[in-house]
């Protein structure tokens, strides 16, 4: 009866041993899961973000007719209302991926939003071609002035994601 007591305790020891190694094993998968899991995160964030900087460099050049070297007679021929529903998409498509750009007080989306908003209303309406240039230049400067933003907001993406690879 004594052996049998040993041969138990030897296989209780033997088998606590490996619960405890799958244990680990497991709670080192599911770490791995997690990190892969914010890799993935991260990735979709800076993919949202790369198009959103194409975006807005697009919609630069579209309406970069509009800039301070553009005349009335230059800007014969365009319609302005197409170039009015591309800002108009930027803008929804900024919206929708509002939570890069800060929180519910300072969001830096809503920032510009509320700039560009009621200059689009009448850029789309004019009728006047000096009216339509001046609405343009005015978004254009708009658009000018927020590309560093969404540019600062991807590198810092892009950096944490290069600081958690290593």
């Amino acid at each position: 009866m004594d052996i049998l007591t040993i041969i138990g305790v030897i296989a209780s020891i033997f088998s606590a041993y490996i619960a405890i190694n799958q244990a680990r094993k497991a709670s080192d998968s599911a770490k791995e899961s997690e990190k892969i899991k914010g890799q993935l995160i991260k990735h979709r964030e800076m993919v949202e973000l790369s198009i959103l900087d194409d975006n807005i460099k697009r919609l630069q050049s579209r309406m970069s007719k509009y800039g301070p070297g553009s005349t009335p007679a230059s800007l014969k021929g365009y319609n302005h209302e197409t170039d009015a529903k591309e800002v108009q998409d930027f803008l929804l498509k900024l919206k929708e991926n509002r939570e890069y750009f800060g929180s519910e007080d300072t969001n830096e989306a809503d920032v510009l939003f509320d700039r560009i908003s009621p200059l689009l209303d009448k850029f789309a309406i004019a009728k006047d071609t000096d009216l339509i240039k001046d609405f343009g230049k005015q978004i254009l400067l708009q658009i000018n002035n927020y590309i560093p933003v969404i540019k600062r907001i991807l590198n810092s993406q892009k950096d944490n994601a290069l600081s958690n690879a290593t």
